[in-house]
């Protein structure tokens, strides 16, 4: 049989039924707008004026009915909880959702886990929608913390390594230093700042930088804090600077 063919009345792309939510009273049964532009068109309504004040107005008539109700049954683990148990949701019954925090978590890490899930995430974070609320998020003083806490996270820190490491085979730059020869390192200068001399957190710092032909090996290595190293770029270290190793 011919697989059948419709036209998107919003974005004019041709698609097959599957890529349509279900309507009956429609041609073919299914609506005239794709999945896409569907789900655009609510998240767009859902912001308006008149949306929101439509759903204040049924949340004002709810509030009185929520005071009778201070437990609700759970349709995941089945218990009957306090109603603080449960996330908030403005269409919801008595105001929260049918799930329990405990239950809704588990449902959501099972559901990220689950081929479907990781091809909606993946598919959602690639997104304009995606870029930009991500975007906006990180703006916001949580959002920074948030971002600043996972980047010196050991998985942070690992990402950070393994970006370093991809921009130096590009570049074709040899790369033989260990974690124990930039202990070495950090040792002979004492664990100061081969700049200011300060005990600071130290960085690596190349002596002739990689943009300028340097390599990433132990004797073109120096430690130097973040403000130091910032500092001095892409210039070359001054060989003046380096007596403080026998100091």
């Amino acid at each position: 049989m011919e697989e059948i063919i419709k036209i998107c009345v919003k974005c004019s792309g041709a698609f097959t039924l599957d890529k349509f939510y279900k309507k009956k009273d429609s041609k073919f049964g299914v609506s005239s707008l794709c999945k896409q532009c569907d789900k655009k068109r609510w998240a767009d309504y859902y912001l308006t004026d008149k949306c929101q004040n439509r759903l204040n107005e049924w949340g004002r008539k709810q509030e009185g009915k929520y005071e009778l109700n201070t437990h609700k049954h759970c349709n995941g683990c089945g218990g009957d909880l306090a109603l603080d148990a449960f996330y908030k949701k403005k269409m919801g019954k008595y105001g929260v959702g049918n799930y329990c925090k405990q239950c809704k978590n588990n449902r959501c890490v099972e559901y990220k886990k689950s081929e479907s899930g990781h091809l909606y995430y993946q598919e959602y974070y690639k997104s304009e929608r995606g870029k930009e609320v991500r975007e906006r998020y990180n703006q916001t003083e949580k959002g920074k913390e948030t971002v600043s806490r996972w980047w010196r996270s050991s998985k942070g820190k690992a990402k950070s390594a393994r970006n370093h490491s991809r921009r130096r085979v590009r570049k074709n730059i040899l790369s033989t230093l260990t974690a124990a020869e930039w202990e070495e390192i950090k040792k002979q200068y004492k664990y100061r700042c081969v700049y200011c001399g300060e005990k600071r957190k130290l960085t690596m710092d190349h002596i002739i930088p990689l943009s300028k032909g340097g390599h990433h090996v132990k004797e073109n290595i120096v430690p130097a804090c973040l403000s130091c190293n910032s500092k001095k770029g892409d210039r070359p270290v001054l060989l003046q600077i380096l007596v403080l190793a026998s100091t």
